[in-house]
């Protein structure tokens, strides 16, 4: 018994001494290792293929088809579109390689540039279509025409919905306004991007500040109530096109960009990128298919 125990004794020095070329060997390799490997790949911000982005901005949707979204069922406003004058626009997009930004894609790939672009819109033509005020117009005509394009061309339409959550399912004589249900379904199925337009449609700048914050933080609260997504109402669309540095200084607190009417592009040039000053372009009765495309078009005729 002692000889076997002898025998352990001698043979410790020896294990340790294998042990030890081994964990040195391990060590030497890992790092000769991390020299021959190929170094990480860093993120590296978007190189913009456009320098400017069209964005259109439209209010309520009507039918052409149906007596009653014409008078005297129902008022007719300059600011309408009719649904047969969108569907051209639309297919025309479908046809001819856009890509249909939310306001996150927008704020994200080109405004502060914090994602990469993914591999399949890396060709595209980018472009954002919005809708004001949340009429019922946009579940009864836009939706269905979303939803038969989609099925045409295998491909989905998103589109911007800046509502105001304080007129939600309230009717204004023959004019209706959406219901949290309505959004919920467009949302649900993928078609709507959902942000702020204000709680009430008033015009921030007439506001003191007590009451302008109320507008612009109930508004966000309401809608993120009705659909529980953090990219909910992070971006506002000035009710009426109405704002000031004031206005500007405290939709800073609420949104991460804000958008305006000045009928101009979209800049995407490091040195204009204005996230509380985000131009669009209006889309009412009197502009034709055609002359959204020939706009549209030009946006894209000077590339980075």
């Amino acid at each position: 018994m002692r000889d076997r125990e002898f025998l352990n004794i001698q043979f410790l020095p020896s294990l340790t001494l294998v042990f030890a070329f081994g964990f040195f060997v391990l060590v030497n390799f890992v790092i000769i290792a991390s020299f021959l490997s190929p170094p990480k790949a860093e993120s590296k911000p978007n190189k913009i293929k456009y320098l400017q982005i069209p964005i259109w901005g439209f209010h309520d949707l009507i039918d052409l088809n149906n007596k009653q979204n014409k008078p005297p069922y129902r008022r007719e406003f300059d600011s309408d579109y009719s649904k047969q004058d969108l569907e051209k626009f639309l297919e025309y997009l479908l046809e001819n390689n856009y890509w249909f930004l939310s306001t996150n894609d927008f704020y994200e790939y080109f405004l502060v540039n914090s994602k990469i672009i993914p591999a399949e819109y890396a060709d595209k033509k980018p472009i954002i279509l919005t809708f004001d005020d949340g009429y019922r117009g946009i579940k009864n005509n836009l939706l269905p025409l979303l939803e038969n394009l989609e099925k045409k061309y295998k491909q989905k339409v998103k589109v911007v919905l800046f509502v105001n959550p304080g007129l939600m399912s309230t009717v204004d004589d023959d004019i209706l306004y959406l219901s949290c249900a309505d959004l919920k379904e467009g949302y649900e199925k993928g078609f709507y991007d959902i942000q702020s337009h204000g709680l009430s449609h008033l015009k921030l700048t007439e506001l003191d500040v007590e009451k302008l914050s109320f507008e612009l933080s109930k508004a966000k609260l309401l809608l993120r109530n009705c659909i529980n997504d953090k990219k909910i109402a992070s971006h506002l669309a000035y009710p009426n096109g109405a704002y000031n540095d004031k206005v500007e200084e405290y939709t800073q607190k609420y949104y991460l960009s804000a958008y305006i009417y000045d009928n101009k592009l979209a800049s995407c040039a490091p040195k204009d990128k204005r996230r509380y000053q985000i131009h669009r372009y209006q889309a009412f009765r009197g502009v034709s298919p055609l002359k959204l495309i020939e706009t549209t078009q030009k946006a894209f005729e000077i590339i980075n």
